[in-house]
């Protein structure tokens, strides 16, 4: 893991640069935080680090976003066996991500976006049996979402797909379902790490400026979330991810 404090002074601002840029994504759209800022990182430092330097900015922001819509809704609880699935495939994905070479995951995070704006262009019929298996649907997407969560800190795709299949997408407890998702994904995520002693007093001292950098973009994009073109912003979105996925197929080659 790289230390932030040993980098170029042009490479920390291009670090701030995308933490802003995410944190502002996540405010504007409910949701989104670690899919934009992990990519964008890993233009600039290793998938690794990009990955532990987001941890606990990522789980205050979904704290805030579950939260600043008010109380939790008791429909959100009827999804616990997605939740549960999530915890699960996250544990598995986070001891991935410690023993292996994070690199090795850069493809894998690139061929993911590929996957998310492909379905966003046309609905897959090979997941319609989820709403005939319900019970089935949560446990597999759960464990899915939970493992992408562990081992490249995105599961949106996963489960934006899931959330278009049962009819979740539009609806008022959307962001709180995908926050608690996204929540409980990095919640395992910091208590892996903790146990193989990754969460050191560094780590959270380099915590505090990214989480404060991406909190003040976060409430900006809350408060222009209803008033921007919510298509065409998730349009220009959608580029930038396409891009990025592109420059990191070809940074994992070369």
């Amino acid at each position: 893991m790289i230390d932030l404090f040993d980098l170029s002074l042009f490479s920390l601002i291009l670090v701030f640069i995308a933490i802003i840029i995410a944190g502002f994504v996540h405010g504007s759209l409910g949701f989104g935080y670690p899919m934009t800022s992990v990519p964008l990182l890993a233009l600039i430092i290793d998938l690794q680090t990009a990955i532990f330097i987001t941890l606990i900015p990522t789980i205050v922001l979904n704290l805030v976003s579950i939260f600043s819509i008010g109380k939790i809704d008791k429909e959100v609880w009827k999804y616990w066996v997605l939740f549960l699935f999530i915890i699960l495939g996250s544990i598995i994905g986070a001891n991935l991500l410690i023993f292996l070479d994070a690199d090795t995951f850069k493809l894998f995070l690139a061929g993911v976006i590929f996957f998310y704006l492909y379905t966003q262009k046309r609905k897959l019929v090979i997941f319609s049996w989820v709403n005939q298996k319900q019970k089935l649907g949560k446990v597999f997407f759960g464990f899915v979402s939970g493992f992408t969560s562990g081992t490249i800190s995105v599961m949106v795709p996963v489960i934006i797909i899931y959330a278009f299949e049962v009819g979740l997408v539009g609806s008022a407890i959307m962001v709180q379902v995908m926050n608690i998702a996204f929540l409980l994904g990095k919640g395992m995520q910091f208590i892996v790490f903790a146990l193989n002693d990754i969460i050191t007093y560094k780590f959270l001292l380099q915590s505090i400026p990214i989480t404060l950098a991406s909190l003040v973009p976060l409430f900006i994009g809350m408060r222009v979330r209803d008033k921007i073109d919510e298509e065409n912003y998730k349009n220009i979105v959608k580029k930038i991810l396409f891009i990025l996925a592109i420059l990191m197929s070809i940074q994992y080659f070369i």
